[in-house]
């Protein structure tokens, strides 16, 4: 989604750089959210005995993939693809 968010925003004339901030500042609350809202209802599965090494792993694995959707993804697309916006 975020990629589609920058690539409608390309074609609607914007600088790359332009939009991968906004594209990054719209689609923040609904990624922050998803997360934050999927880790609090894991949460009641860490106080299980048996399961909370998997709740534990969801947990770190959800605030992994949503740094890597806010930072990683827009950094690589932006180094993937000034050099096609410069000429």
């Amino acid at each position: 989604m975020l990629i589609e968010f920058i690539q409608d925003s390309l074609n609607e004339g914007l600088s790359l750089k332009e939009a991968i901030l906004r594209s990054g500042a719209i689609r923040m609350r609904p990624i922050v959210l998803t997360a934050l809202t999927t880790a609090l209802g894991a949460w009641p599965i860490v106080l299980d005995p048996i399961f909370s090494g998997l709740a534990w792993a969801l947990i770190t694995g959800l605030f992994a993939s949503t740094a890597f959707t806010l930072i990683l993804i827009p950094v690589a697309y932006y180094s993937l693809f000034k050099q096609d916006k410069l000429d």
